[in-house]
C-alpha cells in the first residue's frame, strides 16, 4: 500500500482543516487483478458519515449527517480512514451555510476520486425520518441447508432448471478482510436477478466463502456481481452490499446491469 494512504498506520487527528489528507485508490488496481471489465459495470458506492460536524461564522456547531455518491465509473475510490480524517478536520473550518460546506466538500472529494460526487447534507434533528431502518426486500437465504465451503474459486455458483424468475434475496452473514489491516468487515447482501433460479445452498456457501478474502468493499460488491452474471442462464443481475459502519461511515456499494434494478436504498438495522 502507498505511503500517502492512513488506512493501518499511525496518524495523528488533524487540528486544522486538511484536504490534502484526501487518499485516492485507483479502481483499475483491484478490478486488473480480479479480471473485472469496466464495461460491465454500472452503479455507484454509496458513503453515509453520521458523524460529520460544521461550524459557522458564529462558531456554532452543526452535528450532521453526511451521504456521498460516487459513481462506479470514477477513476479512484476514496480511502475510508483518509476519509474520517478529512470529515473530522472539517470541524475546525468555519462555513457560512450549509450550502457551502456541500460545495467545498463536492470539490475536494471529487478532486480525490477524480470525478463528480453528488452530496447531501441533513441535520440530526431530521436524520431520524431521513434514515430510518428499514428491512431488506426478499426473501433471506441464510437459513439454506449448507454445503462444503472451501474457498471463493471453488465454490461452484448453480441454477435449477426451469421457468425464468424474477426475484430479491439476501444475506445477512457475510464476512471479507480489509486488506490492509486484515480485520473483518460484516456485511448485508442484497441481489436482485432475472433468470434461472439460484440453487441456495450453493449461492449461501459462495457469499461466505468470501469470508477470508481481502477486499475493499467495492471490490468485493463487484466481483459477486461479476461472478453472478457470468453464471448460465441468469440474465439481469443487481448487487447492494450494505456494510456495517467503520469509523462513523457506512459504504454500500452497488452494481446492476440493467437501469430496470434500483439501488435499495434505507439503512439496515446494523448500520
Amino acid at each position: 500500500m502507498d505511503s500517502h494512504i492512513p488506512l493501518g498506520r499511525a496518524v495523528k487527528q488533524p487540528a486544522h482543516y486538511v484536504p490534502e489528507i484526501l487518499a485516492g485508490i485507483p479502481r483499475e488496481l483491484a478490478r486488473s487483478k480480479s479480471g473485472i471489465k469496466v464495461d460491465f459495470l454500472n452503479g455507484l458506492d454509496r458513503w453515509t458519515a453520521y458523524e460529520f460536524v460544521w461550524r459557522d461564522e458564529e462558531q456554532r456547531l452543526h452535528p450532521s449527517v453526511l451521504e456521498i455518491e460516487i459513481g462506479c465509473d470514477s477513476k479512484n475510490i476514496v480511502e475510508s480512514k483518509s476519509l474520517k480524517l478529512y470529515l473530522n478536520s472539517c470541524y475546525y473550518r468555519v462555513f457560512t451555510g450549509p450550502e457551502e460546506v456541500l460545495t467545498t466538500l463536492q470539490k475536494d472529494i471529487g478532486d480525490c476520486v477524480l470525478s463528480h460526487v453528488t452530496l447531501s447534507l441533513v441535520s440530526v434533528d431530521k436524520a431520524e425520518e431521513v434514515f430510518a431502518t428499514t428491512e431488506p426486500l426478499g426473501e433471506c437465504i441464510d437459513s439454506a441447508p449448507m454445503i462444503e465451503r472451501t474457498n471463493k474459486n471453488n465454490t461452484v455458483l448453480a441454477v435449477e432448471s426451469g421457468n425464468s424468475v424474477h426475484e430479491r434475496i439476501y444475506t445477512q452473514t457475510f464476512r471479507s478482510l480489509c486488506p490492509v489491516t486484515s480485520q473483518p468487515d460484516w456485511a448485508s447482501v442484497l441481489i436482485e436477478y432475472r433468470g434461472a433460479k439460484l440453487v441456495r445452498s450453493n449461492l449461501l456457501s459462495y457469499l461466505q466463502s468470501y469470508a477470508e478474502h481481502d477486499g475493499f468493499h467495492e471490490n468485493c460488491a463487484e466481483l459477486i456481481y461479476t461472478d453472478l452474471l457470468t453464471v448460465p442462464e441468469i440474465e439481469q443481475v443487481a448487487v447492494c452490499a450494505k456494510f456495517l459502519r467503520r469509523g462513523g461511515i457506512d459504504i454500500c456499494p452497488f452494481r446492476t446491469s440493467t437501469p430496470d434494478f434500483i439501488e435499495p436504498r434505507g439503512r439496515l438495522i446494523r448500520q
